[in-house]
């Protein structure tokens, strides 16, 4: 669980900030959590406002399985999903995997591909707000 109890504003600055949605909280275990959903048909930068020198993020992404991976793709309508590039399935018992992020240095620029979900986890000494 990423998003925790306690709500901050959000800012997003994108050409096309009409079609993302963001939500920002302080995370559930420590660190800022941002959930981004890009609504549009189309991949969009989006800069995260206020963000300082000295933070981690960790960035877990959620799209549709393309075509290249999936032979039965079927877009939104299908019941295949990837995070960060790689088909999400359940184990062999059954279980849910674990859902690894991929961790770097804060940019500030978090890559939105068309009609996906974006979380962002930020670490830092520099996150007064979540304390």
């Amino acid at each position: 669980q990423l998003m925790g109890n306690k709500v901050l504003s959000a800012t997003v600055m994108t050409p096309n900030a009409t079609a993302i949605r963001v939500y920002s909280h302080c995370g559930a275990k420590g660190g800022l959590s941002v959930l981004l959903i890009n609504l549009s048909n189309r991949s969009v930068e989006a800069t995260l406002a206020g963000l300082g020198p000295g933070l981690n993020q960790t960035e877990y992404q959620l799209e549709q399985s393309s075509v290249a991976v999936l032979s039965d793709y079927k877009g939104l309508l299908g019941s295949n999903v990837q995070l960060n590039g790689r088909v999400l399935s359940l184990t062999d018992t059954g279980e849910v995997p674990e859902l690894k992020g991929i961790e770097s240095e804060v940019s500030g620029v978090v890559s939105l591909p068309k009609l996906s979900v974006s979380f962002v986890h930020l670490t830092g000494d520099a996150l007064h707000m979540c304390r």
